[in-house]
């Protein structure tokens, strides 16, 4: 049978409305409605895996959100941003309220399918996050006893100081894959170190600048504007300077970090989960950005001058010559750019 053509178009735009039709699925009591993004996968995101840390719950860990008390939940965008700079400019929304998660999907997968789950981590809250996975992921699918976590550089390096607090992490995941970044890719120390950090950064908040060297000033940032602590964030960061950003690195609190990690790698006091670790071709560094974050993550040092040889040595291991294999494996061959440096340019 042969069909008009208006038929025949009208035909195939059904089609593709019932294939690019939004997904729903049902997530305890609430409704979930997502959106494809290709022909192959679904996305749904945006979804708060912990209560929002605004007010009495700033800098407190995150309280754990197991559900949604809501009928029906708007799943088809990613959440907003946490604070920081804008790298890489764009217009994403930023706000404290940024604990979400997002699940991506195979179309039409089914609950008894039950899929390994790998878990892509960027910054931290990645225990309240590896939790939600665990009590709700059956709802997409996926299968809890398979999960993977995941991450590169920042999120790599938080995955790792998982390992230090074994119990939690044998629990939530089965295995992990670390891309440039372990635990002591940082330096650990306690908290009192950056004490003099943590003042500049309070006394970068108005309505609390008067309280930073006071040593009582959590509850006075509990109550501080949103506006403000964001504004005191982007003021403490320094991009030029990677080695200072380093004070925003967890320290040592005796639970999700006890010790310093090489300290109990040596005791090996770490959980039991397999791994596969390694770092990315020609990360971006120069050969001094390597020198001032090595110096920066080595504990208080008293021969500085033996400390700059042994940097110096570490660093003449590497030579700068293109042919040696580095950057990308190009040779010789610098495609009419200058000479680039395993670490980046020079």
């Amino acid at each position: 049978m042969r069909f008009p053509r208006r038929l025949q178009l009208s035909l195939l735009l059904s089609v593709l409305a019932t294939a690019w039709a939004s997904p729903q699925l049902k997530f305890g009591s609430t409704t979930l409605s997502g959106q494809p993004i290709s022909p192959a996968v679904e996305f749904f995101g945006g979804i708060p895996f912990a209560e929002p840390p605004l007010g009495q719950l700033r800098l407190r860990p995150p309280i754990f959100k197991p559900r949604l008390n809501v009928s029906t939940f708007d799943a088809s965008d990613y959440g907003t941003s946490c604070p920081q700079p804008r790298l890489f400019g764009g217009d994403i929304p930023i706000s404290e309220d940024c604990l979400t998660i997002n699940v991506h999907r195979p179309i039409g997968t089914k609950l008894s399918d039950m899929l390994p789950v790998f878990f892509w981590t960027y910054h931290s809250d990645q225990l309240a996050a590896l939790e939600w996975v665990q009590a709700n992921i059956g709802f997409f699918g996926g299968d809890k006893r398979k999960v993977t976590a995941t991450g590169e550089s920042a999120g790599s390096i938080l995955t790792s100081i998982l390992y230090l607090n074994p119990e939690p992490f044998e629990r939530l995941a089965r295995g992990a894959i670390m891309q440039s970044g372990v635990a002591n890719s940082i330096f650990v120390f306690k908290a009192s170190r950056n004490e003099l950090f943590w003042q500049k950064f309070v006394g970068n908040v108005p309505s609390c600048a008067s309280l930073a060297t006071s040593g009582s000033t959590l509850s006075c940032l509990r109550n501080a504007s949103t506006d403000e602590i964001s504004a005191a964030v982007l003021q403490s960061v320094v991009l030029e300077d990677l080695a200072a950003n380093l004070n925003w690195m967890p320290a040592i609190d005796g639970k999700l970090v006890p010790d310093v990690p090489s300290r109990l790698f040596g005791k090996r006091r770490l959980a039991n989960v397999p791994f596969i670790t390694g770092t990315n071709l020609d990360e971006d560094m120069t050969d001094q950005d390597i020198r001032d974050y090595l110096v920066g993550i080595t504990s208080d040092h008293k021969d500085s001058r033996k400390l700059e040889g042994i940097i110096d040595e570490a660093l003449g291991l590497y030579p700068k010559d293109p042919k040696a294999g580095s950057p990308y494996g190009t040779g010789d061959e610098c495609y009419e750019l200058r000479s680039l440096l395993r670490q980046g340019v020079e």
